[in-house]
């Protein structure tokens, strides 16, 4: 029995077009364009934020690019997020073989990796390079420090935003790419040492490399509590007007609130942050955060019914720091300016909240 007409012209276009390389079906790339704009987050519950955002630094320069030093396995294009092209490098110690990691071992005499035993190696350190020149730094000098994660062997070393690399293992820094060429030759338990630049004044430090934590939030939600906070003075929407700003000398807590109008979770969790607001009648000073646009804040404020405090983290500096990248997410910090939670989510948030519950007792 022969098949059917309409069947075999079917089964002839379909030969054709694989003959031509045609798609045989859609699907989305998952290498993003060079210059297009981070996706809409996802408004599930803890939903992602982009994870590499700058701002101009307090010199008022503007970032060019921008990597971190979490070791990626392998080499990918360059996206842009937050504003920031970030490049997606080989981890570390595979820059001679361009992200072969067997030519890497190779080349260091060893026999091919094992890549269910390859530990990642991290520093905790972002660093992007600067357009404009940095005040008192060579003229060729553009790598900047844009964070450095709590509790990771930046941060342990001193590591600060703002801070400009000189050298890298005596070798001269003026790109991020340059620092980058040497902390990829080092393995878990070397060190790198860095000749840095803070408000003028030169300064050097080592930083040991470490594994990569299997669980980046879960480091956080540790390693935050005990850290000092951050400074910050922010343009006030709620009350209009003035600034919000860091309560540290005070007599009481303070609780950061960090939200957004599409957060689906946010909305379950700021009903909870209006009650302690009540509740607390002053003891504890809330500050809601949120970096989008005025246009939409202020349109949700007006017809919102919550009561506490909303300050404009315009810039996203403020986000960065406390590094934000899931909400909502809640920080409270005591009168000393010392962080004694964080934590993201429906669950980090109520967990916040209670903690900060606990404090108002006698």
């Amino acid at each position: 029995m022969g098949m059917p007409p309409l069947l075999a012209s079917r089964s002839i276009l379909l030969l054709v077009l694989a003959m031509l390389g045609a798609p045989m079906g859609c699907s989305q790339s998952s290498e993003p364009a060079p210059h297009s704009q981070p996706k809409q987050p996802s408004k599930e519950e803890g939903a992602s934020q982009p994870t590499e955002e700058s701002a101009p630094t307090p010199q008022e320069t503007t970032p060019e690019n921008t990597s971190d030093l979490s070791s990626h396995p392998s080499s990918a294009p360059e996206e842009t997020t937050g504003g920031v092209q970030v490049q997606r490098l080989a981890a570390p110690g595979m820059l001679r073989s361009h992200g072969d990691p067997d030519q890497a071992a190779r080349d260091r005499g060893e026999g091919p990796v094992d890549r269910a035993s390859k530990k990642k190696r991290w520093l905790g350190i972002s660093v992007a390079n600067m357009k404009e020149p940095i005040v008192g730094a060579p003229p060729d000098a553009r790598a900047m420090v844009t964070r450095a994660m709590r509790g990771s062997p930046a941060h342990t070393a001193g590591l600060q935003r703002g801070d400009c690399i000189i050298s890298a293992n005596g070798k001269p820094v003026a790109r991020y790419q340059d620092y980058l060429d040497v902390a990829r030759t080092l393995e878990i338990g070397d060190s790198i040492s860095l000749n840095l630049l803070r408000n003028g004044e030169e300064s050097t430090t080592s930083i040991t490399m470490i594994e990569r934590p299997k669980k980046m939030n879960s480091w956080r939600r540790d390693k935050f509590p005990g850290t000092r906070a951050f400074d910050f003075e922010l343009p006030a929407l709620r009350p209009s007007g003035g600034k919000h700003a860091a309560s540290t000398g005070k007599d009481h807590d303070q609780l950061l609130y960090f939200w957004a109008t599409w957060c689906g979770p946010c909305r379950k969790t700021s009903p909870q942050v209006d009650t302690l607001y009540k509740e607390a009648k002053g003891r504890i000073e809330i500050v809601a955060i949120s970096s989008e646009d005025n246009k939409t804040l202020d349109a949700f404020i007006e017809r919102s019914s919550y009561s506490y405090p909303v300050a404009h983290d315009h810039r996203g500096e403020l986000k960065l720091d406390y590094e934000i990248n899931k909400l909502p997410t809640a920080v409270l910090v005591d009168p000393s300016g010392v962080v004694v939670s964080w934590d993201y989510g429906l669950g980090g948030v109520q967990r916040v909240l209670s903690r900060a519950r606990e404090r108002l007792k006698p």
